[in-house]
């Protein structure tokens, strides 16, 4: 017979939490799922589930379906840390099926996670070892979505990647113990893609993510210096054809979807041109030239001497160039400078939240405010000409820590940059050179490009 103190102190913890007992709604477990069973209701630590053993399945694939890959002497150390949402388990996590896919892994049928919020793809270390894939030993640490959670990964492998008939070649996988799934796909698995769409079936609108974020600093004065005799002007407005009015709309709800432009109320009002470049693309442009321009005195903010950069990086030997994304459209401009900006499209009035090209000191106001970055982190050996920034080394790992310290740098203040014209730990800057000049054979070469300076 028990007494009535030991059941007591018997009761007073929650069997869900291992907290105080309380009520049932109460519980901060309610609504979690156990890392141990994935169950939801209850904290691991008090799961009656957790020393049950989990099986495993194998599958069996072919020789054939073998990579052979040597590790780059340049990349393999660039990162040290990288980011993973996902939760780490041993089992199939419920409520994930929206976006989990099967996917081919060299000829091997998987499950693969889609992870917005991974930066790097990963496969659980048990499968290439299992089927004796050609496995690059390498150690990253890996933070979780919490920060008092990490992992190391056990190396990477090159695989051949399939799905829905897609094929993707010698795609790197990191490999990590334990993952909720077979194969976590990142974001330099959905960077290569123009965008991810999944399905929830949900009763409210689409959701859309702004892939372009504002850059975290104080907004420049774009429009610092006006003729006294500056006025509103609105210009007449222009016609279009079909096409080029179905362009300007698409462009516009993209600019509104990215926080880039929002409705206006200005007296200001330029007009859109739709122009083509050299390989028949097409872009949407605002023409100032009749309204804010014809106002705006030059700011005399100095731009970097292309030549004189160029002697300067061309006396290191490893070097990688970034490529920024829609660059203007990245920096903040004054609430009270974005009536200047005002246009028409679609028969609305809209205006910019962040510089817009074709203003006059926009290119000024933009290289300024990267120049403030790069002096106010103290980046060494870092080299900005608008949108394109040279990082540089004496050797790999000079240059990975300068690369490093760049990134972290970039991650806080917000800066996006376009990888696929973004180029890494190279000899030689072939992509993203500077303007008409291409270094080569590090102080040794530096060589101009006839075609660069004709456009020039």
């Amino acid at each position: 017979m028990v007494d009535s103190e030991t059941i007591a102190t018997v009761n007073t913890k929650c069997f869900f939490c291992g907290g105080s007992r309380h009520l049932r709604a109460k519980c901060p477990a309610k609504d979690c799922m156990c890392h141990s069973c994935g169950k939801n209701g209850h904290f691991s630590k008090v799961c009656r589930s957790r020393n049950t053993p989990i099986t495993k399945t194998k599958v069996k694939t072919s020789p054939s379906h073998k990579i052979k890959r040597q590790s780059c002497k340049y990349c393999s150390c660039i990162k040290d840390s990288t980011h993973l949402t996902s939760l780490i388990a041993t089992s199939s996590v419920p409520g994930l099926t929206k976006s989990t896919v099967h996917i081919s892994v060299n000829g091997v049928n998987l499950k693969a996670l889609i992870d917005t919020g991974s930066g790097e793809s990963y496969i659980s270390s048990n499968i290439p070892r299992e089927y004796d894939w050609s496995v690059t030993r390498s150690k990253h640490k890996i933070s979780m979505a919490s920060s008092q959670l990490s992992s190391v990964t056990r190396g990477h492998t090159f695989a051949s990647l399939k799905y829905k008939g897609e094929v993707y070649n010698q795609f790197k996988l990191s490999l990590l113990d334990e993952l909720c799934t077979d194969v976590v796909l990142g974001l330099d698995f959905l960077a290569l893609h123009k965008e991810l769409i999944i399905p929830f079936n949900g009763g409210r609108p689409a959701f859309h993510v702004c892939s372009l974020n504002a850059v975290k600093v104080e907004a420049p004065q774009l429009f610092a210096n006006l003729s006294p005799d500056c006025r509103p002007i609105a210009t007449k407005s222009r016609r279009y054809s079909f096409q080029d009015t179905q362009f300007i709309k698409a462009e516009v709800e993209k600019l509104i979807r990215n926080g880039i432009i929002e409705p206006s109320k200005s007296p200001w009002r330029a007009q859109v041109l739709v122009t083509t470049n050299e390989r028949h693309k097409k872009r949407m442009v605002v023409d100032y030239s009749q309204t804010i321009n014809r106002f705006t005195y030059l700011d005399a903010y100095p731009m970097p001497r292309v030549d004189e950069m160029v002697e300067k990086i061309s006396r290191y030997e490893i070097f990688s160039t970034l490529d920024l994304e829609s660059a203007y459209h990245q920096i903040p401009i004054q609430q009270s400078e974005k009536k200047y900006t005002a246009f028409e499209a679609c028969g609305k009035l809209y205006q910019f939240c962040r510089i817009p090209f074709g203003v006059t000191n926009g290119v000024a106001c933009f290289q300024k405010t990267i120049d403030t970055i790069i002096e106010k982190e103290k980046l060494s050996d870092t080299f900005a000409y608008v949108d394109n920034v040279t990082i540089c080394g004496t050797d790999v790992d000079s240059h990975n820590k300068n690369l490093l310290h760049f990134q972290k740098v970039a991650l806080e203040y917000g800066i996006t940059f376009n990888e696929s014209k973004s180029v890494f730990a190279t000899k030689k800057i072939t992509n993203g050179n500077i303007l008409a000049y291409l270094a080569t054979e590090p102080r040794q070469s530096i060589t101009k490009i006839p075609c660069k300076i004709f456009k020039i």
